[in-house]
């Protein structure tokens, strides 16, 4: 699983990270993010870390293949292609594109105001 280290402005609550390498991904919780703003900047061995995005996390938030395009996975109305490793969506004038599961949900939580939320645990 490739990491990276997570800043406190990064997360909103209830995004999944993995503290310290080790874990399974789990939902960050207020505490989980009040903790992290206060250690940021700060010597620790503790951190939160960024989950990349996989076939089978995207599987377990509900995403299907798409019927029509290669490497494409939909989420309702909500579709996300697969292109030189990075994970992309289109809004209407632009391109985002992001890697790790965390910026895939709050990408899908800016735009629909609703969580993507594992359907089996990670």
């Amino acid at each position: 699983m490739e990491i990276q280290k997570l800043k406190a402005k990064d997360l909103r609550i209830g995004n999944y990270v993995v503290f310290n390498t080790n874990e399974k991904p789990f939902q960050i919780t207020p505490a989980g993010l009040l903790e992290l703003s206060i250690i940021e900047g700060k010597p620790n061995p503790y951190f939160y870390e960024s989950v990349k995005i996989t076939e089978v996390i995207l599987y377990n938030l509900g995403f299907v293949d798409s019927d029509f395009f290669k490497n494409t996975y939909v989420f309702g109305n909500f579709a996300i292609y697969l292109q030189d490793n990075l994970y992309w969506y289109n809004l209407s004038h632009d391109t985002i594109s992001f890697a790790f599961v965390h910026d895939l949900q709050n990408l899908y939580y800016g735009i629909y105001k609703h969580e993507l939320e594992f359907s089996v645990s990670v």
